[in-house]
């Protein structure tokens, strides 16, 4: 229970899933077996296009594991456009901004949707205006 009598409500964020291996994935299974962890948590779990490919490949039978996921692919989705609005604002904020939406598009497409390497290219000088 909560501070205030209510139910506590709990989200787990693990980013590049595709690493785990055996032991966690078992310690994982067994996690969302109580009533408990079910009742009371979101997992969210993070991986890239070619990870999610081989995600736990010969490290363990996952279909216990996977049973319970519900995947969203925002890699292949056409999400171009707010992956590139975001990088727009975080370039402006930086003062490295110049470019039109049509390029941070384009860049968003380039990296496969992947903030953090949009954000990279950002920081490098990509998007400034010659």
């Amino acid at each position: 229970m909560g501070f205030d009598g209510q139910r506590s409500q709990h989200v787990f964020i693990v980013n590049e899933a595709h690493a785990l291996r055996a032991p966690v994935i078992r310690r994982l299974n067994t996690t969302f077996e109580t009533a408990e962890v079910q009742r009371n948590s979101t997992w969210i779990m993070t991986t890239t296009v070619d990870g999610s490919e081989s995600l736990f490949d010969g490290e363990i039978e996952a279909s216990p594991f996977t049973s319970r996921v519900f995947e969203i692919q925002l890699g292949r989705r056409d999400l171009a456009t707010p992956f590139a609005k975001r990088a727009m604002e975080i370039a402006q904020a930086a003062g490295l901004d110049g470019r039109p939406l049509a390029e941070y598009v384009k860049l968003a497409k380039r990296c496969r949707n992947n903030l953090r390497k949009m954000v990279m290219e950002v920081e490098m000088g990509a998007m400034i205006d010659e």
